[in-house]
């Protein structure tokens, strides 16, 4: 399998579709609230993470499908006064699990971390 990891750009119709579609799944699960997403709060949560300077977010892809889903959010760390990573929501889709593609995924937000001088996640 070939995995990889893609920063989320919200300004990629795609990429918005597949976040939406993603944090759906995680909402349906049992680690979620166990019903679908409204309608009418994906624009919201759109909206809201595109006007909000701090988002982050990063998909995992297995074989080019969207596996895995992380948003982020920057924040700053006054013991060290450097920015970190925060990760708000972590789901891997149902038929990705137990696949190592969480793993990946974290392991691929540190690397981020690490390459645009965040101290930690």
């Amino acid at each position: 399998m070939d995995y990889s990891f893609v920063p989320i750009d919200l300004k990629n119709e795609g990429h918005c579709a597949k976040l939406i579609s993603l944090l759906d799944v995680y909402m349906q699960d049992d680690m979620g609230i166990g019903v679908p997403m409204p309608v009418e709060l994906a624009p919201k949560i759109l909206e809201g993470l595109k006007n909000y300077p701090g988002y982050l977010g990063f998909f995992a892809l297995v074989d080019g499908e969207y596996a895995a889903l992380a948003n982020c959010n920057s924040n700053f760390s006054t013991f060290k006064a450097k920015p970190l990573i925060n990760i708000h929501d972590f789901v891997v889709h149902p038929d990705f699990r137990g696949k190592g593609v969480g793993e990946f995924l974290l392991n691929a937000i540190a690397g981020y971390g690490r390459q645009h001088g965040f101290c930690k996640v």
